[in-house]
């Protein structure tokens, strides 16, 4: 199977078993120690950019009492999720089919915004984040939460490469992060650069408030992913190097300056 022709893992009932609604590492959990990092206050205008199966825009909603609505770019994902009532006071339908690259947002038009485990699929993540600090308001809250490239990490016993494998490191002192073409896409693909990241957050005129390594999070998914039946050469990072998991917590710019609001 071509990875073209498989279904991407966060597509397959297996994550969905295992991960639960949110399909991520961390789930609910990360994403509550987030708006508490951020001190997003109750009341405030959130969006959950690749929302899923809205499991997370719910939560934010009853759990935080948030203004909170989704958007994701898989309509198959989006029909098979509970659809919430509209956000009061957000002018838009509680899940939305969008591109994260052209966000069908206003100037402005939210307090915080949620990106977790998307950046790393996107083909240009800068591009998304200029689109996210045009739609906060100044100041506003950033939250990402992605799998990462690790720094010099040992390889696994036994790996190696196939013939038909692509090797992505942006930065030379990363571990190769591969991406076997008769496995399924997953957000492991092209995992983050950090280095690469900070730079695009300041070119931007982000400031980093926080990060926290949470690989362990994502080292006990995939334990029970292949625990659950999922083969390992089908988890994050495949026979190569495992990537990491981190989260970064960022405010946008408070005035445009040179940048092209």
């Amino acid at each position: 199977m071509t990875q073209t022709a498989a279904r991407p893992l966060w597509e397959q009932p297996i994550l969905r078993r295992v991960a639960g609604e949110t399909l991520r590492p961390g789930g609910l959990a990360l994403t509550d120690t987030a708006v508490r990092l951020a001190a997003v206050p109750r009341g405030a205008r959130v969006l959950d950019i690749g929302c899923g199966l809205g499991a997370t825009v719910r939560h934010l909603r009853d759990v935080h009492g948030l203004r909170a609505t989704g958007c994701d770019l898989s309509f198959r994902q989006l029909r098979s999720g509970a659809h919430p009532a509209p956000a009061a006071g957000v002018g838009a339908p509680a899940l939305v089919c969008a591109d994260a690259m052209h966000l069908p947002y206003r100037r402005g038009g939210f307090d915080a915004v949620f990106c977790e485990c998307v950046l790393s699929l996107m083909p240009d993540p800068e591009t998304v984040l200029h689109q996210i600090a045009h739609i906060l308001r100044p100041g506003g809250h950033l939250i990402i939460a992605d799998l990462v490239q690790r720094r010099r990490a040992p390889s696994c016993p036994g790996a190696r490469p196939s013939a038909n494998t692509t090797v992505h490191h942006t930065n030379p002192d990363a571990a190769p992060q591969c991406t076997a073409q008769d496995t399924a896409p997953s957000c492991a693909t092209n995992a983050l650069d950090p280095a690469a990241l900070r730079a695009s957050l300041a070119r931007l005129g982000y400031t980093i408030t926080q990060e926290q390594d949470r690989s362990r999070q994502l080292a006990e998914l995939a334990a029970r992913l292949v625990f659950a039946g999922l083969p390992a050469q089908a988890l994050p990072g495949g026979g190569c190097r495992a990537p990491g998991y981190m989260l970064f917590l960022a405010t946008s710019p408070t005035s445009c300056g040179d940048m092209p609001c």
